[in-house]
């Protein structure tokens, strides 16, 4: 509507002398009608909305990033899978594909070590190689789920490395996978806008932490709320 109109104008100025910000519309069920933006990373996205609000004094609500899946259906074409469309492997579906990446980073050796079991452990990726460029910096290149690196590698990466962190990775390639769609129910209806698709082996923990978030941040009732 007209409010998102207003928001876009304003995003369009901004983006003249940021043009490394993308824009497109989106339709959600639970939120209604908004715009899709694409940064560079968390913090970059952080600026952009300080300038939003600083500039033009528009305050908006900010989703977590999200990967593109896909499925494949019993003919091998392939299709979106969002939350909105979310079909299981009984409803026709041959398979899920996730969005990988070839990730690049370059970083001082003594901050490679850290850099390197953090990739590993927090953002599923794998090391496929790595050398040294002049005996001070490391190379490595990893395969990591798109999803994992716009959750916030590349925040980590420059606030590990003080700033002098690179990261660079190639057009995303889709590649099978166990996914779930995680549902979050508050008082016996489920909240769509809660809801997010991940690997099955993430659905626990993500569940968890989205129901300890809201359990520490819901105004207090006069009845117990069950959250799950």
């Amino acid at each position: 509507g007209q409010m998102v109109t207003s928001l876009r104008t304003c995003i369009e100025n901004l983006r003249v002398n940021d043009p490394s910000v993308t824009v497109e519309p989106i339709e959600c069920p639970a939120l209604g009608s908004g715009l899709q933006l694409g940064f560079l990373g968390m913090l970059h996205m952080q600026v952009f909305q300080e300038r939003l609000f600083t500039e033009y004094w528009k305050t908006v609500l900010v989703t977590p990033a999200q990967a593109r899946y896909l499925y494949e259906d019993s003919s091998g074409k392939r299709h979106d899978l969002t939350l909105y469309n979310w079909k299981g492997k009984h409803e026709g579906v041959q398979r899920y594909l996730e969005p990988f990446v070839k990730a690049t980073i370059i970083c001082s050796n003594e901050d490679f070590t850290a850099v390197n079991a953090k990739a590993i452990s927090a953002f599923r990726a794998e090391c496929l190689d790595q050398k040294s460029l002049d005996g001070t910096r490391t190379v490595a290149q990893y395969r990591m789920p798109l999803a994992d690196l716009v959750k916030g590698f590349f925040d980590y990466l420059k606030q590990e490395t003080h700033g002098y962190g690179h990261l660079e990775y190639d057009d995303p390639v889709y590649e099978e996978a166990d996914l779930v769609k995680v549902e979050i129910v508050v008082n016996k209806a489920t909240i769509s806008a809660l809801s997010t698709i991940c690997p099955r082996q993430n659905a626990d923990p993500t569940g968890r932490r989205i129901v300890r978030s809201l359990k520490e941040n819901l105004s207090r009732a006069i009845v117990d709320l069950p959250i799950q």
